[in-house]
């Protein structure tokens, strides 16, 4: 810790519980962007209530109503993800995050190749030039 900076005051109990439920949504949300689902996730959301996790967070109207959503999605599911639910929600995964087959950006940006992969080329271009500049 920096020597001249300001000792930070101890959050109390209530700031405490807001704080961990904040860092345990955005572990989740960290956890949804960064790879296709899997059975151990989408238990782990039924378990949690993810949905309703989200609604206590979310202030908003319309936060409400996508936390809502999600807990919809997660209770449509059935307790034990099986190969084919998984298969379904790896195509939607690719299509939302490598193919932007949805016409929709999670990252606000999309880099299409010419084969329609997102960030591919732009991401083997910046490894070379790594690779060639050391």
């Amino acid at each position: 810790m920096n020597e001249h900076a300001p000792a930070l005051p101890e959050p109390d109990a209530a700031a405490r519980a807001a704080l961990d439920a904040a860092q345990e949504a955005l572990a989740i949300l960290i956890r949804l962007h960064d790879r296709e689902a899997d059975a151990a996730l989408i238990t782990g959301l039924k378990g949690i209530q993810a949905g309703t996790l989200f609604a206590a967070l979310l202030g908003s109207r319309t936060g409400k109503q996508a936390a809502g959503l999600l807990q919809s999605a997660l209770d449509a599911l059935p307790e034990a993800a099986d190969p084919h639910v998984l298969d379904r929600l790896a195509v939607d995964y690719a299509e939302i995050y490598l193919t932007n087959g949805f016409r929709i950006a999670p990252e606000a940006s999309v880099w299409l190749t010419d084969e329609g992969l997102e960030r591919q080329e732009p991401m083997f271009e910046v490894r070379d030039w790594y690779t060639h500049y050391g």
